[in-house]
């Protein structure tokens, strides 16, 4: 079975207009999180950034391709 999402939505409220009319919905908290709210914003973010390349590069293989060859010219000397 194939599901194909048009609307990702990021809200601590699902029943938010967005919410309601959003395909795939991921919900955060609204409350405090323990620890600083700057690293887990920074965590979050890097996350977000991380599946939203992978969904851009399963859909596009030059872009795959272009991070490919990225890397190999970094190789192991990167950070």
């Amino acid at each position: 079975m194939t599901y194909q999402t048009e609307l990702v939505a990021i809200t601590g409220i699902p029943s938010s207009p967005l919410g309601r009319l959003s395909d795939l919905l991921i919900q955060v908290p609204t409350r405090p999180l323990p620890g600083s709210a700057e690293v887990v914003d920074r965590v979050v973010a890097i996350g977000l950034a991380e599946v939203l390349f992978q969904c851009l590069a399963a859909r596009r293989p030059e872009i795959l391709a272009t991070s490919v060859r990225i890397d190999d010219v970094f190789g192991d000397d990167r950070l």
